[in-house]
């Protein structure tokens, strides 16, 4: 977030945990749902306190498991 503050984008992607694939076990795709989620929710909160990026637009990814 420091060297997306010191760009000062007109949009960014925040990062994801995403290596998996159709073999990755239940447990491995649910990890990386927690660690996109968490990684997500603290670029979110610093990205609403963050004066620099009042201009910019944050993306992310979202996941649903059935």
């Amino acid at each position: 977030m420091d060297i997306v503050e010191a760009y000062r984008p007109d949009f960014y992607h925040v990062l994801c945990d995403g290596d998996t694939n159709s073999t990755s076990s239940k447990k491995r795709i649910l990890k990386c749902i927690e660690r996109t989620e968490t990684f997500f929710n603290d670029c979110f909160e610093r990205h609403k306190t963050s004066k620099c990026l009042q201009n910019s637009l944050l993306i992310g990814n979202f996941y649903s498991i059935k």
